[in-house]
C-alpha cells in the first residue's frame, strides 16, 4: 500500500509517527468518526455489491494493492511508513494559507497550474506552491492526489464494515464511535498514517467552518468518494 501512496512522489515520503494506537485524537475526539459517518451516510447506503471495483493494477502502481495493505508492519520499508511529499506539502499550504478561505475544497482552481504542479511531483521536481499556487488550486491538486489513488482512503476490503457499523448503530453516536475506532485501528500501517494525517486536518478545516464555510458534513460530502470508492 506504501508505494500506491507515494507513487505520485516517486516514494519521496515524510517520515511520520508510528501507528499508534492510543493516540488522543482516536481516543479523546468523536470528530474523525462523525467525519466517516457523514461520509458512509452519503455514499455507503447502496448495496456493497454496487460498490465500483477498483483496478488494483491502475498504472499508478503495478503492485497490487492487497499484498501491500496485508504485508506485516515490520517488514515495510521506510517508504512505507510516511505520508506522500505532495500531501503534506499541500497539508502545510492550506494549513497556513487556507483555513479560513470560504469554500475550501468546493472551489475549482486553475486546471493548468493543478496538471502543471502534478507533472512536477511526479517528476520529481522541487515546487514551491506558495510561488507556483494559489489555495483553490493547491486543494484541487490535494483532491486530485486523493482521488487518483488506486484504492480509496478507506480500503474496499473495510467498506462494507464501516457501512454495516452505520447502518447498524446510525442513532447509537457513542456506539457508532467505538465500533467505528474498532475498525480503524484494524487498518494497515500506511492507510492509518493517510487517514489520521488527513483526518486531522480536516478537523482543523471544519475548526473554521464559521468563515470556509466547511463543516464535516460539508467535508464528507465534497471528500466522500476519495475515502469511499463507488
Amino acid at each position: 500500500m506504501g508505494d500506491v501512496y507515494t507513487a505520485h512522489v516517486r516514494h519521496r515520503t515524510v517520515p511520520y509517527p508510528e501507528k499508534d494506537r492510543t493516540c488522543p485524537i482516536f481516543i479523546r475526539s468523536t470528530a474523525p468518526c462523525a467525519m466517516y459517518r457523514y461520509a458512509v451516510a452519503r455514499y455507503g447506503t447502496q448495496s456493497h455489491s454496487a460498490v465500483r471495483v477498483h483496478n488494483i493494477t491502475s498504472k499508478v502502481s503495478p503492485d497490487p494493492v492487497e499484498q501491500k495493505t496485508t504485508a506485516p508492519a515490520e517488514e515495510k520499508s521506510p517508504e512505507e511508513s510516511g505520508v506522500p511529499l505532495l500531501m503534506k506539502e499541500a497539508v502545510q499550504y492550506l494549513s497556513t494559507f487556507g483555513l479560513e478561505h470560504k469554500g475550501l475544497f468546493r472551489v475549482t482552481g486553475s486546471l493548468k497550474k493543478v496538471i502543471a504542479l502534478k507533472s512536477k511531483y511526479d517528476g520529481g521536481e522541487p515546487v514551491d506552491l506558495i510561488e507556483e499556487g494559489d489555495i483553490d488550486t493547491v486543494a484541487s491538486l490535494l483532491k486530485l492526489c486523493l482521488k487518483e489513488l488506486p484504492e480509496g482512503v478507506i480500503p474496499e476490503s473495510t467498506q462494507s464494515s464501516f457501512i454495516t457499523v452505520y447502518k447498524d448503530y446510525r442513532s447509537e453516536e457513542d456506539e457508532c464511535n467505538k465500533h467505528l475506532k474498532h475498525l480503524i485501528e484494524g487498518l494497515s500501517q500506511t492507510h492509518f498514517i493517510v487517514l489520521h494525517y488527513l483526518c486531522t486536518f480536516f478537523i482543523k478545516v471544519a475548526s473554521y467552518s464559521e468563515k470556509n464555510k466547511m463543516t464535516l458534513e460539508n467535508l464528507a460530502i465534497v471528500l466522500g468518494p476519495s475515502f469511499f470508492r463507488y
